[in-house]
């Protein structure tokens, strides 16, 4: 716990069943963690200006049972969180990652990458000129992206079978990207308010035809939106 200006925080765990809690309170404030091992749970929260966080999680793919789950709330403004998590896929065992980024504030930016089978990432942003960026490659992930503001930019790209991607909008100058690679995929974009943009794109790699079943959903509430589908 951090309470002042200028401060910094770096936490390394190597090993099994760690758990890290890191709480600031101030301005341009720092914080890395890095874990490498079974059963990491990593809690991040800071509430100032230009706070940057970094969670990085079971990068090694040494084990099958990562069971890593890590949480930044921040409130504040220019604040930049980012939490990348790396498991071992299905076909040696399970892995089942759990990212959750909330921010409140302005300029605020959240990215994720997700390497291994069965993840879940959520992330809410409120506020203005927010950006969410969510890469996962693997099987049966889930990627939640919620924006309530202005100008906010909604990024999924999914790589893999049985993956789904929901993105919530509302508010004005909106855009929703999705992007998915594989069979069986859904991509949801629902949005709320005015000059909205939905892209979705997906690409199978089955050949069991145009859509390789996977399915898009748009829904658009407002003025002056544009919902655009590709599939192949």
């Amino acid at each position: 716990v951090q309470t002042g200006t200028l401060n910094d925080s770096d936490v390394d765990q190597i090993g099994d069943m760690n758990d890290s809690d890191v709480s600031q309170i101030g301005a341009s404030n720092r914080n890395d963690v890095d874990q490498d091992g079974d059963r990491n749970e990593s809690d991040v929260v800071t509430l100032g200006d230009n706070n940057r966080t970094r969670v990085t999680q079971g990068y090694s793919f040494a084990t099958v049972n990562d069971d890593n789950i890590a949480s930044i709330t921040q409130t504040g403004d220019g604040n930049v969180a980012t939490i990348s998590q790396a498991n071992d896929f299905s076909s040696a065992g399970s892995s089942d990652n759990i990212s959750t980024q909330t921010q409140t504030g302005d300029n605020n930016r959240a990215y994720n990458d997700q390497d291994g089978d069965l993840n879940r990432n959520t992330q809410s942003q409120f506020g203005d000129n927010n950006l969410s960026v969510v890469n996962q490659n693997g099987m049966s992930n889930d990627a939640d992206t919620d924006q309530l503001g202005d100008s906010n930019d909604g990024r999924t790209t999914q790589e893999g079978n049985s993956n789904d991607a929901l993105t919530i909008q509302s508010g004005d100058f909106n855009r929703s990207y999705s992007n998915s690679y594989g069979d069986n995929n859904n991509a949801t974009a629902r949005q709320t308010g005015d000059s909205n943009l939905s892209l979705i794109h997906q690409g199978g790699t089955s050949g069991e035809g145009p859509n390789n079943r996977n399915s898009t959903i748009t829904n658009q509430n407002g003025n002056s939106n544009t919902a655009h589908s590709d599939q192949y």
